[in-house]
């Protein structure tokens, strides 16, 4: 579907949201809904509406995503045995 300014405007809040949550283990969809005052079921909806993603598969993309920055970008965290 066509997205507009208000679609571009949601996607980026949420991004944004699951972004500064990355470090959070307990931050998941309820946690995702309620930051965007909208239920469970009508933010499912909408994200998979506009991204054909579930909102639990959506955050796991993004950490993924961000995950394989941080492998690139040589920041892994993990500690080298030798």
């Amino acid at each position: 579907p066509p997205r507009g300014p208000l679609d571009q405007q949601f996607l980026e809040a949420v991004k944004e949201t699951i972004t500064e949550n990355l470090d959070n283990s307990g931050f998941n969809v309820e946690s995702l809904c309620t930051s965007q005052n909208m239920s469970r079921s009508s933010f499912y909806n909408k994200l998979k509406a506009l991204t054909d993603q579930a909102p639990a598969d959506y955050i796991r993309l993004i950490r993924l995503k961000r995950a394989a920055q941080l492998l690139s970008e040589g920041q892994d965290g993990i500690d080298k045995l030798d």
